[in-house]
């Protein structure tokens, strides 16, 4: 988001923004090349990037971790450029929404590229006008967009596992093996391109 959007929010949307910065998680990504072995084959200058991060835990915020998890994605896409990119993560989001039967936004924007603003976990439809606040609009969080992730798991098992993470208070899927490889980035590029 543009420093301009952010320093003209008021109300509850300054509140919002200053909420996520106090909630900044950290993520680290690597870029690798293969390497020439020792028989003289070439990696051929393959380049990859690996990525894990953990976003913000609490269940009552998840318009805070939809936008860590925004970030986080924009974040990779600057740094992997067209390289393949395998993100290891906890995002602290289960894949849908407890009784509504929908992506939760943190999912939904990894695997599906975008989350319009009436989505339940989008901060539009979360922080509405209150009192004398005014709430937060989608000029202060347009529909959020990014490239889509694929999930290891759901490749691989057809389904998300049911359990990633088990708690006295919690149990469920909240973990993800996300990747993007160079090839379905470019097969994107060129059906927006024609």
């Amino acid at each position: 988001f543009s420093d301009d959007v952010r320093s003209q929010a008021r109300g509850m949307a300054a509140a919002f923004w200053r909420e996520l910065h106090e909630k900044l998680n950290l993520a680290i990504a690597l870029r690798l090349r293969m390497k020439d072995d020792q028989n003289g084959s070439t990696g051929g200058g393959l380049e990859f990037c690996i990525a894990t991060s953990h976003l913000f835990w609490d269940p009552t915020f998840p318009d805070l971790k939809l936008l860590q998890a925004y970030l986080l994605a924009r974040e990779l896409e600057a740094f992997v450029q067209d390289d393949s990119v395998v993100l290891a993560a906890d995002l602290n989001s289960t894949p849908f929404i407890e009784g509504v039967g929908q992506s939760s936004g943190v999912y939904g924007l990894f695997t599906q590229g975008c989350v319009p603003v009436n989505h339940p976990d989008h901060p539009v439809s979360l922080r509405k006008n209150s009192g004398i606040l005014r709430g937060v609009t989608p000029a202060d969080v347009p529909e959020l967009t990014v490239q889509p992730f694929r999930s290891a798991y759901w490749d691989a098992q057809g389904q998300e596992p049911p359990i990633t993470n088990a708690a006295r208070d919690f149990s469920g899927c909240i973990d993800y093996i996300l990747y993007r490889n160079s090839n379905d980035q470019q097969q994107q590029q060129q059906q927006g391109n024609g």
